[in-house]
């Protein structure tokens, strides 16, 4: 027990200072701002990172106040994010950007520093008003592996990269179409950073599915309880429709977001307990 208060007192963050932080944005920050540059620069390992979230576990755990709650919950998933997504590894081992991606830790804004973390990705659909005219309907949603369904046009975006993604029952005749929208859209999204981020269009079921997959929250890992509630559309499918849709999908070790968050939470329990 000692040894557990001591790890989370010694975290570089404290509570009070993510609570003064007002916002989930700006507290994670905070914690990004730091430990991703020790990561970068000496290698070190993210126990530091998993301490942290820890210390936020123990203090939602005994707070009363259910407006902490979120914010610590808001938080966490944005560590998780910063653990099991891509921009550890691409820091590590893409070494041309590395120091672009210092740079932005050390003095983006805290959007940009939230968006290299967390991707943002967005479903894309055709719209026509009364004069026939062609437009772009758009929403926006969590990074999730089952938000991509073969029905779909879908665009993710991670900051320096962008990719458009084709689902393959996408009908031909809207296709041509939905791409040269989501050009526009694309270009829109990245009119104002430097240096242009690349953008790929990937087809549906070629190679490159499980590339795009690596960016994602592995919701299709999660039990069906856990996956209605962070995606209510699923609820919505037929059992053979949802049955197809995860067999799209290859199991695989890492740890989805409610399946992180019962470990860190199991280990608070046990570390106050003994």
């Amino acid at each position: 027990k000692q040894w557990y208060q001591r790890r989370v007192r010694d975290c570089i963050v404290d509570h009070e200072e993510i609570m003064r932080a007002i916002s989930p944005d700006a507290a994670f920050a905070l914690l990004a701002r730091n430990h991703l540059q020790d990561l970068a620069q000496r290698r070190e390992s993210t126990d530091a990172i998993v301490a942290q979230a820890h210390c936020l576990v123990t203090n939602s755990e005994t707070s009363v106040n259910e407006k902490v709650k979120m914010l610590i919950d808001e938080l966490l998933e944005k560590i998780y994010f910063m653990l099991h997504g891509p921009i550890i590894s691409r820091m590590l081992q893409q070494r041309d950007l590395q120091f672009y991606l210092m740079h932005v830790i050390a003095r983006g804004t805290v959007e940009t520093l939230v968006h290299l973390v967390k991707p943002k990705l967005y479903v894309l659909s055709l719209t026509h008003n009364e004069s026939g005219e062609v437009g772009l309907n758009v929403v926006e949603y969590p990074p999730l592996t089952l938000v991509f369904r073969p029905d779909r046009v879908l665009v993710l975006d991670i900051y320096t990269e962008i990719h458009v993604w084709i689902g393959s029952h996408v009908q031909e005749s809207c296709t041509e179409e939905l791409v040269a929208q989501a050009r526009l859209f694309v270009a829109q999204l990245s009119s104002y950073r430097i240096p242009r981020p690349s953008v790929d269009i990937i087809v549906d079921s070629t190679a490159k599915n499980r590339f795009v997959e690596c960016y994602l929250m592995p919701l299709h890992c999660d039990t069906k309880q856990v996956q209605t509630a962070t995606l209510p559309e699923l609820a919505d499918l037929s059992a053979p429709e949802y049955e197809a849709l995860l067999s799209r999908y290859q199991h695989i070790h890492s740890k989805t977001f409610s399946q992180w968050l019962d470990e860190i939470r199991l280990v608070v329990t046990s570390s106050i307990a003994c």
